[in-house]
């Protein structure tokens, strides 16, 4: 059986970014995808933010936080190396809106 040790999430809001963290803090490579750049950094802002939370309520050391942060990586799919990550992903799951265009 093949181990299951990087994922895409399409979508970085809430709950995708959700997505990404809880799999980046068990260790797995999370390419996470939205519609721009800022979007993106919004979900990592986020996931950091929420991380943070953990960290205060010592549920979470900080190097843990940093490992999981280190763990994401962003793109959008105008971005020419979103199909070379999204080659590389074992499951892609998707976090957005029904409805909201991606492009």
């Amino acid at each position: 059986m093949t181990s299951l040790q990087t994922i895409g999430v399409i979508g970085a809001g809430t709950m995708g970014s959700g997505i990404a963290q809880a799999c980046a803090v068990v260790g797995l490579s999370v390419t996470m995808i939205d519609v721009d750049e800022a979007a993106v950094a919004r979900g990592r802002n986020a996931v950091s933010s929420s991380l943070d939370r953990l960290v205060k309520k010592e549920k979470l050391s900080g190097a843990d936080k940093e490992a999981a942060l280190n763990c994401i990586d962003g793109t959008t799919p105008c971005c020419s190396c979103s199909c070379q990550a999204i080659s590389r992903v074992a499951l892609m799951w998707a976090g957005v809106s029904h409805g909201k265009p991606m492009m």
